[in-house]
């Protein structure tokens, strides 16, 4: 969703955009276009070859293939192979039905299978050289929520091993189960 203060904005930009093109209404095409950039970053004009949307493609199709067989009531918004704001890609999920829920351990390390999803789908498509710098976004969020289970919310007793050791064995297993699951 947007706020009112998005929707300002938005009407503001498309304003702007009327003024600088000459044009007296702004067509479907353009809010669209403008609301993605608000929700999504500027979209990058750079020309991709053909590989690199294939790694877009199936990194994206990991993270939908997964979350689709482990969160099947979670709704995604929005899927785009279009490179915004840095991402080559993206697959949007219904936040609503994710905030609403206390997780439990089970759920957070299908959270991380999903996170790892798109890793593990280049993985199991192109091999181990296959695997783009696409992946350190999800790789920040996975490791994010894995220090959070571990550490703020209790799910792992640390020992003398450390967080840090166990958010990496957490994440080793989120990927090979992330693996297991697309190669099938």
């Amino acid at each position: 969703g947007m706020t009112g203060a998005d929707l300002e904005k938005l009407r503001r930009e498309l304003a702007y955009d009327l003024l600088r093109s000459g044009k007296s209404r702004a067509s479907c095409d353009d809010i669209i276009e403008h609301i993605n950039t608000l929700k999504y970053g500027v979209r990058d004009t750079r020309e991709r070859t053909r590989e690199e949307l294939e790694h877009v493609a199936y990194h994206e199709a990991g993270h939908i293939l997964l979350s689709q067989l482990l969160n099947p009531e979670v709704k995604i918004n929005h899927v785009s192979l279009t490179a915004r704001g840095g991402a080559g890609g993206f697959v949007e999920f219904d936040m609503d039905s994710l905030n609403n829920r206390r997780m439990t351990k089970k759920e957070v390390k299908e959270q991380l299978i999903i996170l790892m999803g798109g890793r593990a789908a280049q993985i199991v498509k192109f091999g181990e050289d296959g695997v783009d710098a696409g992946v350190a976004d999800d790789l920040a969020k996975a490791r994010e929520l894995a220090r959070r289970a571990i550490e703020d919310w209790g799910m792992e007793a640390r020992g003398d091993a450390g967080t840090e050791w166990h958010v990496r064995q957490w994440l080793v297993i989120a990927e090979t189960e992330a693996g297991q699951l697309l190669d099938r």
